[in-house]
């Protein structure tokens, strides 16, 4: 197993913080690996976001939703 590599099976969000002061928005992140193993990680916003980005790069075929689909129409 030492020379294995390990891949995420899935990730979802399991919760948010968000206050005013101090200043303070983390979100913690429940990742499931190959090797059956559940990591809780904690990311501030702007981490959050990064790691969003690198994931719809990574896999753009995941996002079903053409970029003008995502928007929600005035009324």
């Amino acid at each position: 197993m030492a020379g294995d590599q390990r891949a995420v099976i899935s990730a979802r969000i399991i919760g948010a913080v968000h206050r005013d002061t101090p200043k303070l928005k983390m979100f913690m992140i429940s990742v499931l690996w190959s090797d059956n193993t559940e990591v809780i990680i904690y990311r501030s916003f702007q981490e959050f976001r990064k790691c969003h980005r690198q994931l719809k790069k990574r896999f753009p075929i995941m996002n079903i939703f053409k970029r003008n689909d995502r928007v929600i129409p005035q009324i």
